[in-house]
């Protein structure tokens, strides 16, 4: 008889778990890969931040929610216009989604939504060379709300 170790029990769980709930789940929410979004221009927030979460459910390279996001929509082929504050992380951003989606029209914007005038200069510039959005997603947010944070325009950090 095969004795197994509590790592390679819990690991076969979690594989189980995944091909039993997570799968089934995220083929009925995220959008099918062959949804075809060619040439709508989309903008994601929040693709450079979060935690990773366990690589043995299977997200690999995952960060978050902005960025799960990002590759389900690369993946059906849109034009994407990714916002961030660490230039090192979104070069590793994009570098990932396309070395996953085969997708190579995606761009940068750096900002940060903590300074007002970072946004109003980020929007401008994305008004000048792109003239519209056909789809905004706002995934980014702070992960925790206390204690309170001010940023440099006086409004509290969310």
């Amino acid at each position: 008889m095969v004795q197994f170790t509590a790592f390679e029990k819990v690991q076969g769980f979690l594989l189980l778990l995944k091909a039993e709930i997570v799968e089934p789940f995220s083929a009925q929410y995220y959008p099918h890969p062959a949804a075809d979004l060619s040439g709508k221009t989309v903008l994601v927030t929040g693709g450079t931040s979060g935690t990773p979460p366990p690589k043995l459910i299977g997200l690999k390279n995952s960060r978050g929610i902005g960025k799960e996001t990002a590759q389900q929509l690369a993946l059906c082929g849109a034009n994407l216009i990714l916002t961030a504050r660490d230039e090192k992380r979104a070069q590793k951003l994009v570098g990932e989604l396309i070395e996953l989606t085969g997708n190579t029209r995606i761009e940068i914007v750096y900002m940060d939504y903590s300074d007002l005038g970072s946004v109003r200069k980020a929007a401008a510039k994305i008004l000048r060379e792109v003239g519209h959005l056909d789809i905004f997603l706002n995934c980014a947010a702070k992960g925790y709300c206390y204690p309170p944070v001010m940023t440099m325009d006086g409004h509290e950090e969310m």
